[in-house]
C-alpha cells in the first residue's frame, strides 16, 4: 500500500512539475497552426494570381494571332479583289502589286497563282510560259526522293504559274499542286465552295 502510495505521490509531482510547460505548448501548436493556415491561405492566392496572369496572357496571344489571321486574309482577298477587277494580270502585274505586301507582312513566305489546266490544254499552257521566257518549263511532280519528274497523266493540273516572294525563285513554277494530297484537299475544297481553303501541314517546294 505504501509503494502504490509513493508511486501515486510521485506522478502527481511530475505532472504538476510539467504544468508550466503547457501553455507554452499550447502556443507553440497554435502558431504552427495558424502558420499552415496562413500558408495554405497564400498559396491559393498566389495559385488564383497565377492562372488569372496565364488567362490574360493567353488572351493577349490569341488577339495578337488573331489579328495576324485577319490580316492575311485581307491580303488574300486584296489579290482576289485586284484579279476581279483587271481583264488580264500579268506576271509584272502581279509582282508590283504584291511585292510591297509581302515586305512589310513578314508572315507570308510568298504568294503563287495557280492555272487550272486541263490535260487537253497542256501541251500549249507549257509553250506559252516557254515563250515569257522559261525556255525550260513544264509541269511536274515530285517522286518519294523529292526529285522532280516529269507530272502523271491526269484529268487537269494545277501548276504554280506566277510566283512572287522577297527572294527570287523559280524552282516552284510549273510545280502541279494537285500532285501533293495535302495541297490538292484544299484545291479542291477551294473550287467547290468558291472561298478560301487551308491545307494540312505541308513541305514547301523549294525545300525550306
Amino acid at each position: 500500500m505504501n509503494v502504490a502510495s509513493n508511486w501515486f505521490n510521485s506522478l502527481t509531482k511530475n505532472l504538476q512539475s510539467y504544468r508550466r510547460y503547457i501553455p507554452a505548448a499550447l502556443t507553440l501548436c497554435t502558431g504552427a497552426g495558424l502558420s499552415l493556415i496562413a500558408a495554405a491561405v497564400v498559396w491559393n492566392w498566389e495559385n488564383q494570381r497565377m492562372a488569372a496572369e496565364f488567362h490574360q496572357q493567353a488572351d493577349r496571344l490569341n488577339a495578337t494571332l488573331q489579328q495576324s489571321i485577319n490580316k492575311n486574309l485581307d491580303f488574300l482577298y486584296s489579290i482576289q479583289a485586284f484579279y476581279s477587277a483587271s481583264a488580264e494580270v500579268s506576271r509584272q502585274d502581279l509582282r508590283e502589286f504584291v511585292q510591297p505586301a509581302l515586305s512589310r507582312n513578314a508572315a507570308v513566305f510568298s504568294v503563287n497563282w495557280v492555272l487550272r489546266v486541263p490535260a487537253a490544254d497542256k501541251a500549249a499552257y507549257e509553250q506559252t510560259i516557254r515563250a515569257e521566257g522559261f525556255r525550260a518549263f513544264q509541269i511536274y511532280e515530285r517522286d518519294a526522293d523529292k526529285k522532280p519528274v516529269p507530272v502523271k497523266a491526269r484529268s487537269e493540273y494545277f501548276p504554280v504559274t506566277y510566283r512572287e516572294a522577297l527572294e527570287a525563285d523559280t524552282k516552284s513554277l510549273g510545280f502541279d499542286l494537285a500532285s501533293n494530297p495535302e495541297r490538292k484537299a484544299a484545291l479542291e475544297k477551294s473550287v467547290n465552295t468558291g472561298k478560301i481553303a487551308a491545307s494540312g501541314k505541308i513541305k514547301l517546294i523549294n525545300g525550306t
